[in-house]
């Protein structure tokens, strides 16, 4: 009977080991919006192939208003974790708005907080030498069984004058939103919400030169699903 059960937990083990290290692949969009201002309509979508080892990433974040891309990025990184919580990510990606095309690497962190607060955060070298750096946090807070409000933000800082892609050093731009969604399924939610933008600083400066506003506050609907 020791024998045998020994040999139910060895095969246990190997059973959850070869569970952890098969591949899978899966993709979130996780905002995919409409916003009354400008008619401004956002992508923001991961997709990863790995295991909870080592996982391939694509991200991409795109803003598109009055017909034209403002805002656009994609980004292949690598990710592996290096505590319970968290993972690091390495990578390159290319910018092709706003202003002309760039390329950099990007290096990032990745988990969940106390507090249930997903972090990511991350720094950024681009091909000509001037470095950025992009702070998220968001939060699900569970309002009923279908019904979930998540406030998030997003700060982003550079450290060097850049006007051909409107950013100036320092702190550059502040995004934050507040979104309800209805989860139709686990897979599918359309929401509601509104979102804050504003650009500081040299950013703020540079805006104001190409006539747009520093602020803007604007409605939104969406839907986020994965698959």
């Amino acid at each position: 009977m020791k024998a045998l059960l020994a040999a139910l937990l060895i095969l246990n083990s190997y059973s959850s080991r070869a569970a952890d290290d098969e591949a899978h692949i899966f993709t979130l969009v996780d905002r995919f919006e409409y916003a009354n201002n400008d008619n401004q309509l956002t992508l923001d979508m991961r997709a990863w192939w790995g295991n909870d080892t080592h996982a391939l990433l694509f991200e991409s974040e795109v803003e598109r208003a009055e017909g034209e891309i403002e805002d656009g990025d994609v980004r292949l990184l690598y990710r592996r974790p290096f505590s319970r919580f968290f993972d690091w990510k390495l990578g390159a990606g290319h910018q092709f708005e706003p202003g002309p095309d760039r390329a950099f690497v990007i290096f990032g962190v990745e988990g969940l907080a106390p507090y249930w607060l997903e972090v990511d955060a991350d720094i950024r070298l681009s091909e000509q030498g001037d470095i950025s750096a992009t702070f998220e946090v968001e939060t699900d807070w569970l309002i009923a069984q279908r019904i979930v409000l998540q406030p998030r933000i997003e700060i982003r800082l550079q450290a060097q004058n850049v006007p051909e892609h409107l950013v100036g050093s320092g702190l550059s731009s502040v995004e934050a939103g507040l979104r309800l969604r209805y989860e139709i399924t686990r897979k599918l939610a359309p929401y509601v919400g509104i979102s804050w933008h504003r650009s500081y600083g040299n950013t703020g400066d540079l805006v104001s030169n190409q006539d747009e506003d520093r602020d803007d506050l604007s409605a939104v609907l969406g839907v986020r699903f994965w698959f």
